[in-house]
């Protein structure tokens, strides 16, 4: 289903958000893009087959402002061929990324267009961002980021995470250019486009935090931090192919454990996140949300797990000791 409305002339800057069951913060999602202080955009929402009343909600709201765009899945696709999907319907000269379960700063857009506009150069911009929990309430207040191309790219290599996906702003031309999201990727596909955008232009991240980046149980969850591919010394071992990829293309060695230890790379991951993800998911679960039961089940058996695992280096030091 395609529920596009015509348009005058193209906008300066494409929305684009991708929705998979997220009814639960898709109001404020949309609102905060909505009450935008820039308004020349048009907000592209694609429906990934949503079961949980998403649609609906997306829906009403395009009824009520003209600059929503609806498309709807046929079958869940994913998030990246759904991502791919809207930007292939972008008119503008910019692409805003988003997601629905985080919410933009009134003075996003405005912010980053007119820093784009004096520094044309740029393909990509990203932001500074504050994380919070599923109940809104802050985790960390403001995560910095390195705000140069060289900084970027270098992190970028090296595993980190130097840009965070829905804060960016990109180049429609250059998004087209490397072809877009790399499908099949699963969650490193940010990672894979920022590598690629980084090898034909200049990145950087705008030093002001206009994004709340929302963590909840089902954008991080237990299986997916287990799951992750290795990589020595990586804080987020997922996007390893990503890198792998890279270095071939730009014809460089993979950086060896030694090189990635010896730099110090954003990790905006909470260190106690198994313990908050488990406090939410009891709380979840008192106020009866969908799935929450698993959650919890999977909460505990990882922090048993951890439990065990700290008790063997424990004694295997206590031995150790013992031994001198």
């Amino acid at each position: 289903m395609n529920l596009f409305r015509a348009a005058s002339k193209p906008p300066l800057l494409s929305v684009v958000m991708p929705v998979h069951n997220t009814s639960r913060f898709l109001v404020s999602s949309i609102e905060s893009i909505l009450r935008q202080s820039f308004l020349d955009f048009e907000f592209i929402i694609v429906d990934d087959f949503s079961s949980d009343g998403s649609l609906e909600i997306i829906s009403e709201y395009a009824q009520k402002d003209p600059r929503i765009k609806v498309i709807q899945n046929e079958k869940h696709l994913g998030a990246q061929r759904t991502r791919n999907i809207g930007c292939s319907h972008v008119q503008a000269k910019y692409i805003a990324v988003f997601d629905s379960d985080d919410i933009a700063r009134e003075s996003r857009f405005e912010a980053q267009l007119k820093y784009l506009s004096e520094h044309p150069e740029l393909i990509l911009l990203g932001t500074f961002a504050s994380i919070i929990d599923p109940f809104g309430n802050p985790i960390a207040e403001n995560i910095t980021l390195p705000c140069s191309h060289e900084e970027i790219d270098n992190q970028l290599i090296l595993g980190g995470w130097p840009i965070i996906h829905p804060s960016v702003i990109m180049q429609t031309d250059a998004f087209n250019k490397v072809g877009g999201y790399t499908e099949g990727w699963g969650s490193q596909h940010d990672h894979d486009l920022f590598l690629r955008l980084a090898e034909i232009g200049r990145l950087e991240n705008l030093p002001e935090n206009h994004l709340y980046y929302r963590i909840h149980l089902n954008n991080m969850s237990f299986k997916h931090l287990k799951h992750k591919a290795k990589f020595p010394g990586c804080k987020f071992q997922g996007i390893k192919p990503a890198i792998e990829a890279a270095a071939i293309r730009r014809k460089i060695m993979l950086p060896s454990r030694e090189e990635i230890n010896a730099k110090k790379r954003n990790n905006v991951k909470p260190k106690n996140l198994k313990y908050l993800q488990l406090k939410w998911a009891l709380r979840e679960f008192s106020l009866g949300i969908k799935g929450s039961s698993l959650q919890v089940l999977l909460g505990i058996v990882f922090l048993m797990r951890e439990y065990a695992s700290a008790t063997k280096k424990f004694l295997k030091s206590k031995t150790k000791g013992s031994k001198i």
